[in-house]
């Protein structure tokens, strides 16, 4: 059984938690010498597993045990944070450039606007009137083409807002878990030294 139990672990990586740095052991017990030590957001690949202890292998290649309590399986908070960030600073940057072609378009449109009330005004003679029907069906048609564009960008920034809120929101709920990561360790209860008494 132990056998499957060391196989089965050994393609797995784990992640040091965010807590403070921690201690590995040459056994698997509180007695144990400590031989290294490793930090919040290391990499330690598995070797295998008892009831309390993983034995890992560190990034300088220490072999030892750490406390099964430790180590989690998915990245820490502050890694999850930076990566949410990124993602809030790639939304941004998108965002100003969906503007920037919003106030374009806003402009192309506006002399659409003004080109169709020049035409709607200037009467040509009626020798003429065959090009300039043209000329009004071609720009009706840019004109419709430019708002459909208006209203597509208009649907993206909003949908591009949106996920930026939701990213912001992500953000903030890691932190508060990093910051509860970091502070619900020293509120709990040390157990006493009955040895003093």
């Amino acid at each position: 059984m132990a056998m499957l139990l060391t196989n089965a672990a050994l393609a797995e990586t784990v992640v040091v938690s965010d807590l403070l740095p921690i201690n590995v052991r040459d056994g698997a017990g509180p007695r144990d010498r400590i031989i290294a030590a490793v930090k919040s957001g290391d990499r330690l690949e598995v070797l295998e597993r008892v009831p309390g202890y993983v034995k890992i292998l560190t990034p300088k290649g220490n072999e030892g045990w750490v406390l099964a309590r430790f180590v989690q399986d998915e990245p820490v908070a502050r890694d999850l944070l930076a990566q949410a960030q990124q993602e809030i600073e790639d939304l941004r940057l998108q965002a100003q450039e969906l503007t920037a072609l919003r106030a374009e378009n806003q402009r192309l449109q506006t002399l659409a606007d003004e080109l169709q009330v020049q035409l709607a005004t200037d009467v040509p003679p009626v020798q003429d009137a065959p090009p300039a029907a043209a000329e009004t069906a071609a720009l009706n048609a840019q004109l419709a083409e430019l708002r459909e564009k208006n209203l597509r960008m208009g649907e993206e920034l909003d949908m591009l807002r949106n996920r930026r809120n939701q990213l912001m929101l992500g953000a903030g709920l890691l932190f508060c878990g990093l910051l509860l990561g970091l502070i619900l360790p020293y509120l709990r209860p040390r157990p006493r030294n009955w040895s003093n008494y």
